[in-house]
């Protein structure tokens, strides 16, 4: 930057001797070029302070952006993992239920069938057993002189007679009270 000051100060200077000023009027337009450029230089160099101090602070905030970011990286993926063991637990817990739901099912089903088939067989295990049973000598004679003397008594101990006069009925009123 200075070369190029340097040279457009000589070029201001060859023309101002080709146009014919006076050498106050070039002194002085040297000396005000030269302020000019000081004071372009020193706005010049703030306006690289500024760059540069804003520039520090953008690194800076960049930095503490991508801590950031990083931190909630890292607090994304422990959630992640977290619902993950979560998840894979509920799956398990249901795979369980399933499991005891069908044997449960299972377990009902046969007890239900085993009951109909202990229901279908205990009369064919009685007429099975009564088939298979021994017998024994013949009592009918005995049984048919029980029944006889018992037809027979006064008093049956194995059939109850009809009695002759049954009793009345305690709503029926007897014909004798009916006439007074």
């Amino acid at each position: 930057m200075n070369r190029t000051n340097t040279l457009s100060c000589i070029a201001l200077i060859l023309v101002t001797l080709a146009i014919g000023c006076d050498e106050d009027e070039l002194l002085e337009l040297a000396k005000r070029h030269n302020l000019s450029e000081a004071e372009r230089s020193r706005l010049m160099a703030e306006l690289h302070g500024k760059v540069a101090e804003g520039s520090s602070e953008m690194v800076a905030s960049d930095a503490v952006a991508r801590k950031e970011l990083v931190t909630l990286h890292r607090e994304v993926q422990a959630e992640r993992a977290e619902f993950g063991k979560q998840r894979d637990a509920l799956e398990l817990d249901r795979k369980e239920i399933a499991a005891e739901r069908k044997r449960d099912s299972l377990t009902a089903s046969a007890i239900l069938s085993l009951g109909t088939l202990a229901g279908c067989l205990a009369p064919l295990a009685i007429c099975w057993y009564l088939l298979r049973s021994p017998l024994g000598e013949s009592n009918d004679s005995e049984v048919a002189e029980l029944l006889l003397s018992d037809v027979i008594a006064a008093q049956p101990v194995l059939l109850n007679r009809p009695e002759t006069n049954p009793p009345k009925l305690t709503h029926q009123i007897e014909p004798s009270i009916q006439e007074e």
